[in-house]
C-alpha cells in the first residue's frame, strides 16, 4: 500500500470476525454475481434458461432467509442490496409479452421510488414492442407525473416527461381526443423550465405539429438552452449563439498543398508536447500546428487521402497497417513519444503515390486530444473504428461485425480470420492502446491470411469470452480453433467410418459444457485459466486421431493386436500353400482379406490409443500452437484422460497452480469425459455416408451409426433439491431401441466381463451405486433380472455414461460442489419398433435385424 501511495481511511475501518454467515453471506453474493455476468453477457441461450434464471434469482432470497433467520437488521441490509440487484436484472431477462405486463405492475407497485427507476424504467421501454405495452408503460408515467409521491422528487418527473413523447402519436395509434387528453394537456404555460427541456430533449418530430403552445412557451424565455433544443427540433429558425459554438462540426480542407483543420476551439496556455516532424522509413508524420485560429499543417507534392484509395486487395490492406503498428510501437511504446491519436484516422492518413510514402498527420484538435495530459484510449479506439471500417468495407457503429457492406462474385462476403482477430481486440473491454498495437502486430505476423471466418465459430466464441477473460488467450483459442479445423478439412485416413470427431464434435461439446454451467446455476465455477484449459482440449483431445500409427507400434510383436493379425495372415498363407504346395499363389479374395485385416489393426490402433497420441503430440510437436509447456502439459493430461480408466483419473492431481491461478486438473478431465459422452446424437454422423459404405465398415462402427441414428435428441434439464444442491439430467430420447429376447447365456457371453449378472464385486458395487439413477426411464437398467436384446443394447451404448456419472458424483460430493449428474434413456412418443438404416433401390438393411445378429456373435 505505501508504494501505491494509498491509505486506508481509518473512520470508516472496521476489523469483524469471519463467523460462518460471513461465509454463508460471500457465498450467496458470489452466487448472485455469477448469475449477474451470465445476464450481462447474454449467454442464457433459450426461453427455458431464461425461465430457469429467473427462478434462481428468486431463490437467492430463501438463502438469504436461511442465513439470518433471526438477525433482522443485518438481514435488512443485505435485503435491499439484493433486492436492488435481483429486480433489475429480472426485468433483463422478460422474454414474453406476459412478463412484461407483469413486471410493469411490480415496477410502478408500492414504494416504486426506492428501486433502481432510472435502469428498469429503459429496460422496460426497449421492451415494449407492441403499440398496446408502450400506452401501458405511458400511462404509468402519467399516473407518476401527477402522483403526490412525485412532487418531491423532480428528477422522477423529469425522466416521465423524456419518455412520454419519445414515440410518434402514429406509432401508438393515438386518436385526436386522446393526443388532446392524454399528453398535450400536460403542456401549460406554467410549466417549469426542466420539464420543458425533459420533453423537446427527446420529443418524436411527429408530435411537434399537435403542440402549438410548445413554440410559444420555448421563446418566450432567455434559456440558451432551450433556444438550442428548439432549433434541433425545427420549432425556430434562428441559429442560437450557444447552438453555434457547441454543435460546429469541425473538418478538414485540403488547399493546395496545406491542409487545415477548423475547429471553434481556443488553445489557451501553453501548448502540449507532441512528437515534432519525423521521417522514418515510408512514414513521413507532420505535426499540425495552431496558427491563425485555426489548426495546419504544410506538405510538398501530392498527396492522396486514404479514402480516395481503393483498398480491395487484402496484401494492401496487410502492408499498410504493418507499416502504421511498426511506426506506432516505435514512437509510444519504445520511446514514449505523445502522439495524437489522429495518425490512425483515416480522413489523416494520406499518400504519395509517386514514392510510396504515407503521410500520417498529427491533430492535437481531432476528438480535443490536447485536452487531455495523456491520449485516452477511447480516442485510440474511436480512431481505429473509423480506419477499420474504411479498410475492412465494414459498419462497426455497432460493435464486431463480420460482414462487408459490399462484394463481388469472386470475394467473400465475410472477414478474413485476420480481420475478425484484430476487432477482437479492438472490442475488448479492456482495450489499451499499447496491448493492442502489440497483439495487432502478433496477428499481421499470422502468415494464414486468406482464411475466412467462420460464423458457427463467432457464435462460440461469444460463450466462450464469458468464462475466458484473459485477451490473448481467447486470441489463442480461436487460433487453435482454426488449427483444428484445418487439420480436419479432408478428415482422418485412418478413421473415416468413424462418427465425427472433428471441429464439429469440439463446437458441441463446448455448447454442452455451458449447458451443463447454466444449469447448475453455475455452481461448477472455472477460473479463466481453466475455462480455456478445458475449451482448448475440446478441440484437441481427438486429433490424435489424424495421425497414422508409428511404424514402431505396427512392429511391435508383443502387442496382441499384431500377433493377432500374424496368425490370421499366416492361416490364410497355410491355405493357400496346401492348396498349391509348389508355390504361394494367393487368391484375389486372400489378398483383400489380408488388406482388411491390416485397415481393421490400422483402426482399431488409432481408435483405441488416440488420447495418448493426442497428449504426445501436445507436449512434444506442433511448436506454432499458441499455448505454454505448462499449458500443453493440462491439456494433454485433459485429453489422454478420456481414454483413461477410473483407477487412473482418480491419482491425476486436483492442486496446481498457473500463477496465482488454481487448476483443479481432475474436475477439468472429468467434465470433458462427461461432455464427450454426451454427445450421442444424430447430428454427428450422416445416413448417406452409412449407405454407401456400411459394407466396408466393422460391425462395432455400424452399431455406433444406428445408435446415433436412433438418438432424436439429447437434453439437459435440472431439479432443485431439498438439501438445496442441483441435480442435472441428461435425457436421452431414442427413437428406436432394439426390443425381444435372445438365449440368456448367449446375452451374457456377448456381454462378456460387463454383463450385470457377473457376481464380482466391481459389477456389485455399480449396480448398488446406479440403483438411484435413470428414475423415469424407459429401461430399468440397474435391476439385474432385466436381460434381453435392450439391456444388451444399453448396456454397450451407455454403460460407460452411467459409469462415468456415478464417477464425477463422486468428486462433487467429495469437493462439496452442490451438483449432481443423472442419466435417463426415454423413448420418443413415435418411437418405431424398426427402421432400415440402408434403404435405397438395391438394398434394406433393418436396425432390428442388425442388433440380433450382433449380439449373438
Amino acid at each position: 500500500m505505501d508504494k501505491k501511495r494509498i491509505s486506508l481511511n481509518e473512520s470508516k475501518t472496521t476489523i469483524a470476525n469471519i463467523t460462518q454467515h460471513k461465509e454463508h453471506e460471500a457465498k450467496l453474493m458470489s452466487k448472485a454475481s455469477n448469475l449477474g455476468r451470465a445476464i450481462r453477457d447474454e449467454v442464457v441461450l433459450s426461453s427455458e434458461g431464461l425461465e430457469e434464471m429467473k427462478e434462481r434469482l428468486r431463490k437467492l432470497f430463501n438463502e438469504l432467509n436461511e442465513i439470518y433467520s433471526e438477525e433482522e437488521s443485518q438481514k435488512n441490509k443485505l435485503t435491499e442490496k439484493l433486492e436492488k440487484f435481483v429486480d433489475y436484472r429480472l426485468v433483463k431477462l422478460i422474454n414474453s409479452n406476459d412478463g412484461w405486463y407483469e413486471q410493469l405492475e411490480k415496477t410502478f407497485s408500492g414504494d416504486y421510488l426506492k428501486g433502481n427507476i432510472v435502469a428498469v424504467w429503459h429496460i422496460l421501454y426497449i421492451k415494449a414492442e407492441a403499440p398496446a405495452m408502450k400506452r401501458a408503460f405511458l400511462s404509468k408515467l402519467r399516473t407518476v407525473i401527477f402522483s403526490e409521491e412525485a412532487q418531491s422528487f423532480s428528477y422522477v418527473k423529469f425522466l416521465a416527461y423524456k419518455y412520454l413523447f419519445k414515440c410518434s402519436p402514429s406509432e401508438l395509434r393515438l386518436s385526436n381526443e386522446e393526443i388532446t387528453e392524454n399528453f398535450t394537456r400536460l403542456i401549460t404555460e406554467n410549466m417549469e423550465k426542466v420539464y420543458l427541456k425533459a420533453i423537446l430533449s427527446s420529443i418524436h418530430k411527429n408530435w411537434i405539429p399537435h403542440i402549438p403552445i410548445l413554440k410559444d412557451l420555448t421563446t418566450k424565455t432567455k434559456d440558451n438552452e432551450l433556444h438550442s433544443l428548439c432549433y434541433k427540433k425545427g420549432l425556430i429558425d434562428e441559429v442560437p449563439n450557444l447552438y453555434k459554438r457547441h454543435v460546429f462540426q469541425p473538418r478538414l480542407i485540403q488547399n493546395n498543398e496545406e491542409l487545415i483543420f477548423e475547429s471553434r476551439k481556443i488553445v489557451v496556455g501553453d501548448p502540449i508536447r507532441y512528437l515534432e516532424d519525423e521521417d522514418l522509413k515510408t512514414i513521413k508524420y507532420r505535426l499540425f500546428r495552431f496558427d491563425k485560429g485555426n489548426w495546419r499543417v504544410q506538405y510538398t507534392g501530392t498527396l492522396d487521402s486514404l479514402k480516395d484509395v481503393s483498398w480491395h486487395y487484402d496484401d494492401l490492406i496487410k502492408s499498410l497497417l504493418k507499416s502504421l503498428v511498426s511506426w506506432l510501437k516505435v514512437q509510444i511504446i519504445m520511446e514514449d513519444q505523445r502522439v495524437p491519436s489522429s495518425v490512425v484516422d483515416p480522413d489523416h492518413i494520406w499518400f504519395d503515390m509517386k514514392t510510396g510514402h504515407i503521410y500520417l498527420l498529427g491533430n492535437p484538435a481531432w476528438q480535443l486530444d490536447y485536452l487531455f495530459d495523456k491520449t485516452p484510449s477511447i480516442l485510440w479506439k474511436k480512431s481505429f473504428v473509423s480506419l477499420f471500417q474504411v479498410l475492412f468495407n465494414i459498419d462497426l457503429s455497432k460493435g464486431i461485425n463480420v460482414f462487408k457492406k459490399s462484394w463481388t462474385s469472386s470475394q467473400s462476403p465475410l472477414l478474413y480470420h485476420w480481420q475478425y482477430r484484430i476487432l477482437n481486440y479492438l472490442f475488448s473491454n479492456k482495450f489499451s492502446v499499447t496491448i493492442f498495437l502489440q497483439q495487432m502486430d502478433k496477428v499481421l505476423c499470422d502468415m494464414e491470411s486468406k482464411t475466412i471466418v467462420d460464423f458457427e465459430q463467432i457464435k462460440l466464441d461469444h460463450i466462450v469470452k464469458h468464462y475466458v477473460t484473459d485477451l490473448e488467450h481467447r486470441d489463442n483459442f480461436i487460433l487453435i480453433a482454426n488449427f483444428v479445423e484445418g487439420s480436419w478439412k479432408n478428415g482422418s485416413k485412418e478413421c473415416y467410418f468413424f462418427t465425427l470427431h472433428n471441429h464439429e464434435h469440439a463446437r458441441y461439446l463446448v455448447y454442452r459444457l455451458h449447458e451443463i454451467f447454466e444449469r447448475s446455476g453455475f455452481s461448477i465455477y472455472l477460473n479463466s485459466k481453466e475455462a480455456f484449459r478445458l475449451f482448448s482440449a475440446c478441440f484437441l483431445h481427438d486429433f490424435g486421431m489424424l495421425s497414422e500409427p508409428t511404424k514402431h507400434r505396427l512392429h511391435d510383436t508383443n502387442k496382441m493386436d499384431i500377433q493377432h493379425l500374424q496368425n490370421e495372415i499366416r492361416q490364410i498363407l497355410q491355405v493357400a500353400v496346401a492348396r498349391n504346395p509348389g508355390s504361394v499363389d494367393l487368391e484375389l479374395q486372400q489378398i483383400y482379406e489380408i488388406f482388411g485385416n491390416v485397415e481393421r489393426v490400422r483402426e482399431n490402433i488409432v481408435r483405441v490409443e488416440h488420447p495418448y497420441i493426442s497428449e504426445k503430440e501436445l507436449v512434444g510437436d506442433y511448436p506454432d500452437l499458441p499455448l505454454s509447456v505448462a499449458e500443453r502439459r493440462d491439456i494433454g493430461v485433459i485429453s489422454a484422460a478420456h481414454g483413461w480408466g477410473k483407477a487412473e483419473v482418480i491419482n491425476i492431481s486436483d492442486d496446481l497452480h498457473d500463477g496465482k491461478h488454481p487448476i483443479h486438473l481432475k474436475l477439468l478431465s472429468l467434465l470433458l469425459r462427461i461432455a464427450d459422452l454426451s454427445d450421442v446424437s444424430k447430428e454427428r454422423v450422416r445416413r448417406e455416408v452409412l449407405e454407401r459404405n456400411y459394407h466396408r465398415m466393422s460391425d462395432t462402427s455400424v452399431f455406433h451409426w444406428i445408435k446415433h441414428l436412433s438418438v432424436d435428441k439429447l437434453t439437459i434439464e435440472h431439479r432443485d433439491l431439498e438439501d438445496g444442491a442441483t441435480e442435472i439430467i441428461f435425457t436421452i430420447s431414442h427413437n428406436y431401441l432394439p426390443t425381444g429376447s435372445i438365449l440368456t447365456e448367449v446375452l451374457e457371453r456377448t456381454c462378456g466381463k460387463n454383463c450385470k449378472k457377473i457376481d464380482s464385486n466391481d459389477m456389485s458395487e455399480f449396480i448398488d451405486r446406479g440403483a438411484n439413477l435413470g428414475r423415469g426411464s424407459f429401461f430399468s437398467y440397474f435391476e439385474r433380472s432385466q436381460c434381453d436384446i435392450t439391456c444388451a443394447f444399453i448396456n454397450e451404448s451407455y454403460r460407460w455414461f452411467y459409469a462415468e456419472v456415478i464417477f464425477i458424483n463422486d468428486y462433487f460430493r467429495q469437493n462439496e460442489i452442490p451438483v449432481s449428474f443423472d442419466l435417463k434413456i426415454v423413448k420418443t412418443e413415435q418411437s418405431q419398433v424398426d427402421f432400415n438404416f440402408i434403404k435405397n433401390r438395391n438394398s434394406l438393411k433393418s436396425a432390428q435385424e442388425f442388433m440380433f445378429q450382433y449380439f449373438q456373435k
